[in-house]
C-alpha cells in the first residue's frame, strides 16, 4: 500500500465512486492437489480430500482467568495498528485477560497467545487481522494450503474465547476486511461485477442485535465513511459533481475513455459524522487524507510526503513532523516515530537512518509496522535459505545505538553488512546509520 497524494488520489476517488474496485476474482478450475490425480475443485477452491481433513474448530482452553484490565470505549485494537483497511493487523492486546495475541507465517499461519510470559498456540487455524473484545479475540479467517476449515471458509468472521477454546462463526458471509468495534463490526466486501469492474460493499454486523447490515447505497453519493472513528463518529469523506470547468486531467481520461461525466463524484472536504452520515462536522481546510492514517484521543494522525501530520480535533491546531514514509506505514510509540522504510525519529526531532538486521541476515523488505503499546513490530519478506522465495515474518523491532553496538559486533560481521548492502570499506555511507533495528522472532514457537 502506497499514500496517494493530487490528481493520483482523484482519479482514484472517481473510480471508486463509479463503484468500481481493483483486481478481481478467480474462477473455477480442475487442478492437481499435489498427487498428481486431478480433482474437481469446488467454488470455494478446495477438493475433497480437503474437506475431509478439515482442521477443527477448536482453540486451546486456558480454563478460568482472572480480569486484569478495562478495554477501551469504542478500540478493539490499538488505532495504530488499524491505518487502513489494508494490512494483515498481525497483533492485538487484550486487556482483559492481559494476553497479547499474534499470528506469524513461519510456515504454519496459527494464532498464538502470550500470557505471563509464555507462548503456545491458541487457534491452530490461519486468522488474520484480529482485534480483541470483552475477553475475546476476533479475527478473519485467513487461507490454508494444506485444507480447509470444518464449518467456516475464508473470509468469514471468527471469534475465539480463551477460557473454554470455543471459535464460534460470527457471519457465514465472505469479507476481505474488516475493523472490530466496541458496538460493531465494520466490514469490507466484493460485491458484483459491474460497468467498471467489481463494488465494494461495506456491511456492519451489530453486537447488540446479532445482524448483519448492508450500507445502503446512495444515489447520486454525497459521503463515504471512512474506517476511522473520534468516539461515536466516523470520519467520513464529502462528495459533490465533478466541475469540468476545472478540469482534472486523469478524469478528463476517463470521460475520453466513454464515462458519463454526470456519475463522477470527487471528494470536496472532510467531515465527522454517525455511520449513516448524519449529524455531520465538517473539519475546516481539509480537503482529504492519505490511505494511512488513525485518530487516536483527540488527534488525527496521517502521513503525506511532507511528513506525519497530526491534527488535534478539538482545538483545529495542527502540527507537521518531517519524516520519510515508505510503503505500508509508520508507528508513533511513546512520541518517537517509526518507519516501514527503516528510519527511526530521534530525541531531537531529526530523523536517524538505522541498519535493520534479523538473526540470519536474511531481511529483504520491511511491510508493515505494529505495536503492542509497548514494543514495535514489523511483518518483513524474508529470503529462504538456498531458495528465491520470500516468506513473511513478524519480528520484533529493537532499536539500539549504532555507535554504542558496534564495537562489540565481530568484524566479520560488519563486513557482511556492508557487502549486504553494496558498501565499500571506504564508503562513508555506512557511518549514516545512527541505530541498528534488530529483527527477532516473537515468543518460542510451538510448545
Amino acid at each position: 500500500m502506497r499514500k496517494k497524494s493530487g490528481s493520483a488520489m482523484l482519479l482514484s476517488m472517481a473510480v471508486c465512486l463509479l463503484l468500481s474496485a481493483c483486481g478481481g476474482r478467480g474462477g473455477e478450475a480442475d487442478a492437481p492437489p499435489g498427487g498428481g490425480m486431478s480433482q474437481k475443485l469446488d467454488e470455494d477452491g478446495y477438493t475433497q480430500n480437503q474437506h475431509e481433513n478439515a482442521l477443527p474448530r477448536k482453540g486451546t482452553a486456558f480454563g478460568e482467568l482472572e480480569k486484569k484490565g478495562e478495554e477501551d470505549a469504542i478500540l478493539c485494537n490499538l488505532p495504530e495498528n488499524v491505518i487502513s483497511w489494508e494490512g494483515s493487523i498481525p497483533i492485538c492486546p487484550d486487556p482483559v485477560y492481559d494476553i497479547l495475541y499474534y499470528t506469524d507465517n513461519n510456515g504454519d499461519d496459527v494464532i498464538y497467545a502470550v500470557k505471563d510470559g509464555k507462548t503456545q498456540i491458541a487457534a491452530e487455524l490461519p486468522g488474520t487481522r484480529l482485534f480483541c473484545r470483552n475477553g475475546l479475540l476476533y479475527f478473519l479467517l485467513g487461507a490454508s494450503l494444506k485444507t480447509t476449515v470444518d464449518g467456516a471458509k475464508r473470509g468469514n468472521i471468527l471469534s475465539y474465547n480463551p477460557v473454554d477454546g470455543e471459535i464460534s462463526v460470527i457471519s457465514d458471509k465472505v469479507f476481505e476486511s474488516m475493523i472490530v468495534y466496541q458496538d460493531m463490526i465494520y466490514c469490507r466486501a466484493i460485491g458484483e461485477e459491474g460497468r467498471y469492474g467489481y463494488t465494494i460493499e461495506y456491511w456492519f454486523y451489530s453486537f447488540e442485535t446479532g445482524e448483519l447490515t448492508k450500507q445502503e447505497d446512495q444515489n447520486p453519493i454525497s459521503f463515504i465513511v471512512d474506517f476511522s472513528r473520534y468516539g461515536g463518529d466516523f470520519l467520513a469523506g464529502i462528495y459533490g459533481p465533478y466541475d469540468r470547468a476545472n478540469p482534472v486531467e486523469d478524469i478528463e481520461q476517463l470521460i475520453r475513455a466513454g464515462a458519463d461525466p454526470a456519475e463522477i463524484r470527487i471528494q470536496t472536504g472532510l467531515k465527522l459524522c454517525r455511520f449513516d452520515g448524519s449529524g455531520g462536522k465538517p473539519l475546516e481546510t481539509m480537503m482529504e487524507l492519505t490511505e494511512q492514517h488513525y485518530v487516536k484521543g483527540d488527534e488525527l494522525i496521517w502521513s503525506a510526503d511532507e511528513g506525519v501530520h497530526i491534527r488535534n480535533l478539538a482545538s483545529g491546531k495542527e502540527e507537521v513532523r518531517p519524516f520519510p514514509v515508505t510503503h505500508s506505514g509508520f508507528i508513533l510509540l511513546d512520541g518517537r516515530l517509526y518507519g516501514d522504510g527503516s528510519y527511526m525519529e530521534r530525541a531531537d526531532g531529526r530523523t536517524a537512518k538505522c541498519l535493520s538486521i534479523t538473526p540470519d541476515y536474511n531481511l529483504r523488505q520491511i511491510q508493515e509496522l505494529y505495536t503492542d503499546g509497548t514494543n514495535v513490530y514489523a511483518v518483513a519478506n524474508m529470503a529462504e535459505p538456498d531458495s528465491e522465495r520470500e516468506k513473511r515474518r513478524l519480528l520484533r523491532v529493537e532499536a539500539v545505538s549504532m555507535e554504542e553496538s558496534l564495537p562489540s559486533v565481530p568484524d566479520d560481521i560488519v563486513i557482511f553488512w556492508k557487502e549486504i548492502m553494496n558498501i565499500g570499506e571506504a564508503d562513508p555511507s555506512f557511518d549514516e546509520y545512527e541505530y541498528i533495528f534488530w529483527l527477532t522472532p516473537l515468543g518460542d514457537g510451538r510448545k
